[in-house]
């Protein structure tokens, strides 16, 4: 997936915000590559340290941007590209090849007359290239003043482009300019640049939602979930209880009684150790019981 960040106009934020996106989607194990095709390449320095892992591409061409990024799109989950401050061959190259344009518009009517001509080449990429609903445009606006008329006007003119505008604005605040200036990213400047961290999180959340959501894997349903022969034969026990033998007879209990005596005292074999005077053998006397007259 190709994440590119345009404008023809410098200086509205374009490195800050593809510095950040790289490096918001590497610290969640994504693998990134980015391709700069801006000629100041700030995002290329501010990466080298902030991020060595990242791959990075210099690109200022046509012909190089057209050689790397298919390559660098089959290797890498996500290639952020940071385009040129112009309206040049390269920045329709990238806007063409994009599935998602972050289009960074600053809150002054001279950033907006000429962030047009960017919104212009984007409509005519949609309405004439082979892929309808791509791509997908957010603008982002940067460095607003809350509550002011400047920034009422701004919004009211950003949304005559008729792209989506991202719910959660970028802030006028010198923690963006500090986290550039140490080759960093705001949510690893501690407490000082708290709010600056929770601002540009909640708008990457919501303008790369579809490329978190393809790199976020799906936990099984649990019915659907089967435990493998080997794993059920060594989860059972070693030395299973042995199963009584139905053709074999139980051992009598001696202190029962048979089933077979009326009076559930002793039987007959019991019967036959006693004496003749009636007295058990190492026992008390018992009595035998009288024989039943036969008949006649």
């Amino acid at each position: 997936m190709l994440v590119a960040v345009l404008n023809s106009k410098g200086g509205v934020g374009k490195s800050t915000l593809a510095a950040h996106a790289a490096l918001w989607l590497h610290d969640r194990g994504i693998r990134v590559a980015v391709v700069d095709a801006d000629a100041q390449a700030s995002t290329s320095e501010w990466l080298t340290i902030a991020a060595p892992r990242i791959r990075l591409e210099r690109c200022d061409n046509v012909a190089a941007l057209q050689d790397r990024l298919p390559r660098l799109t089959a290797i890498h989950a996500v290639v952020i590209a940071d385009g040129p401050a112009a309206l040049s061959p390269e920045t329709a190259v990238l806007a063409a090849a994009a599935d998602i344009v972050l289009l960074p518009i600053g809150p002054s009517m001279m950033d907006i007359w000429a962030s047009y001509r960017t919104a212009r080449l984007l409509y005519r990429l949609r309405l004439r290239g082979p892929r309808a609903d791509r791509p997908r445009v957010w603008t982002v606006l940067n460095r607003v003043q809350p509550r002011t008329r400047l920034a009422r006007v701004a919004v009211e003119a950003v949304q005559r482009f008729g792209f989506p505008v991202a719910a959660t604005p970028l802030r006028l605040r010198t923690a963006y300019a500090e986290a550039c200036g140490a080759r960093s990213a705001v949510w690893r400047m501690g407490p000082a640049a708290r709010d600056a961290a929770l601002e540009i999180e909640r708008l990457f959340e919501e303008v790369l939602a579809p490329v978190v959501a393809a790199e976020t894997p799906v936990a099984a349903p649990t019915s659907a979930v089967t435990r493998p022969l080997t794993a059920v034969w060594q989860a059972a026990p070693t030395n299973p209880p042995p199963t009584p033998d139905k053709r074999t007879p139980a051992r009598a209990d001696p202190a029962a009684a048979p089933a077979g005596c009326p009076d559930g005292g002793p039987g007959r074999g019991w019967r036959q150790g006693v004496a003749d005077d009636g007295r058990a053998r190492g026992g008390a006397a018992v009595r035998a019981p009288a024989a039943k007259p036969g008949p006649g």
